[in-house]
């Protein structure tokens, strides 16, 4: 990915205090601007923080969300 499109990014993540301390996978979506068949194959393959149940549903808590996408920035 480009940079710009890291930063795009990273703009996105900091804005997650907007968001509850659990975000879908619906939510990452949007903010990351894929699929969500891109983000379960990110899963599959590890490259995504762990996720957490909460009810029925599956659901990334924002901080980890949050450092793993500065941790993708770096490299």
């Amino acid at each position: 990915m480009t940079d710009a499109i890291f930063q795009a990014m990273i703009d996105k993540a900091e804005r997650l205090s907007r968001y509850p301390t659990f975000v879908g996978v619906a939510d990452l979506c949007g903010m990351l601007g894929v699929s969500e068949r891109t983000v379960r194959r990110w899963q599959r393959e590890g490259r995504m923080p762990p996720r957490a149940r909460r009810g029925h549903r599956l659901v990334y808590q924002s901080s980890d969300f949050s450092a793993w996408l500065a941790e993708q920035v770096r490299g």
